[in-house]
């Protein structure tokens, strides 16, 4: 339903980069000026932390700050340096470690790597319907870079990147852009539970394909004693 006194504002950026930050604190009011410092600082810096502060006073203004932020590790294929540019760079993101896996797709063993990741989600606002949303993402899908016409062929729903990065079709969860929720803590709550949920699918599939990549190794001949 709409709420035609709601005023919120939400901001995704995948990959933040310092153009990205100076043009966020350039535009970002003065009591937003502290919560969205301390936002970046612990994106940056891979912090785990999920906190509420209510109320908070700033510059005579009586806000509300929800935050979320949260460090994991994907694992992927490779991708080809012979493939097109926007999947080839995602190749230039430092790797951790690499296991190869039984593809079933190319049927044959691929090499998978480890990288780094982290989410940040940011809830800003002077009254449950008047708010701002910051989301940073740095994890392997950027959903900028996805062809929307394609989506709109296929009725797939307009969905809310801050939530899933265009990944929550695929886990039958999203958040629909064409019914916004426009209470504050209702939508962080929302973002965070579907967040989470990503969180332990990429944690679930890390530990199973190295559980069974170590045993694959230690099972060699050469290496049993």
């Amino acid at each position: 339903m709409f709420d035609a006194e709601a005023d919120n504002n939400n901001r995704y950026i995948y990959r933040l980069c310092p153009q990205y930050i100076l043009t966020l604190l350039r535009t970002a009011y003065c009591h937003q000026q502290e919560p969205l410092r301390e936002a970046i600082r612990k994106h940056l810096t891979r912090e785990a932390s999920v906190c509420v502060h209510v109320p908070v006073r700033i510059d005579c203004f009586t806000t509300f700050q929800l935050e979320f932020h949260m460090p994991f590790l994907t694992l992927r294929e490779w991708v080809d340096s012979e493939r097109s540019h926007v999947e080839a760079s995602v190749n230039t993101w430092p790797e951790l470690g690499s296991l190869h896996i039984d593809c079933h797709e190319h049927a044959r063993t691929c090499r998978h790597v480890i990288r780094e990741a982290n989410v940040s989600v940011v809830v800003c606002g002077w009254d449950n319907s008047k708010w701002t949303c910051w989301a940073f993402s740095n994890t392997h899908d950027d959903p900028t870079a996805r062809d929307d016409d394609v989506a709109e062929e296929f009725g797939i729903l307009p969905e809310d990147y801050i939530a899933a990065d265009g990944s929550g079709p695929a886990d039958g969860k999203i958040i629909d852009m064409e019914n916004p929720i426009w209470c504050a803590r209702s939508y962080w709550v929302k973002v965070v539970a579907i967040r989470m949920r990503v969180v332990v699918k990429e944690w679930t599939w890390l530990v199973r394909s190295t559980d069974a990549d170590v045993k694959a190794w230690v099972s060699i001949p050469d290496l049993v004693t």
